[in-house]
């Protein structure tokens, strides 16, 4: 039953590398047919960057994973490649989030001083969405009354 199980493993990892490679291709033909920018972004070139770039921090992490049996905590260790995954895909998760933690401060300090705002008042406007309206605002009359025309009124 363990057998089943392992293989139905390896079978799911083949699939969704397989379905992750075609949906990365087929993105990337998609934006190659058009110039490769929308709204004067270039994303064909970031989808690539992207692409290798999560590739690269795969690659490494899977590499450098800690594999030995004192890292499982026990004895009867499972394979070397489940550890190897296993750690790979912890390790990736914890660059992946602080790196999108990093951007995302990175965004609201550089919004806040486009703005010519405090950080802490641009933070409360974020989260809030409290961004101040240009302009006047126009008021709608509180009868029901039609507007006379100018027509019949002479």
């Amino acid at each position: 039953m363990v057998d089943i199980l392992i293989i139905l493993m390896y079978i799911a990892i083949v699939i969704a590398l397989a379905a992750t490679i075609w949906s990365i291709y087929r993105k990337i033909r998609m934006v190659g047919k058009t110039s490769g920018k929308v709204h004067g972004i270039p994303m064909r070139a970031i989808i690539i960057v992207i692409t290798l770039t999560l590739l690269t921090l795969l690659a490494v992490t899977y590499i450098t994973a800690d594999v030995t049996a004192e890292s499982a905590g026990h004895d009867d260790s499972p394979a070397p490649f489940w550890l190897r995954i296993s750690n790979m895909m912890v390790v990736t998760s914890v660059i992946i989030f602080s790196s999108t933690i990093a951007t995302m401060g990175y965004s609201i300090f550089h919004s806040a001083r486009l703005a010519g705002k405090t950080l802490l008042r641009q933070l409360f406007c974020d989260m809030f969405i409290l961004h101040r309206k240009r302009g006047k605002t126009r008021h709608k009359r509180k009868d029901s009354t039609p507007r006379p025309d100018k027509q019949s009124a002479t």
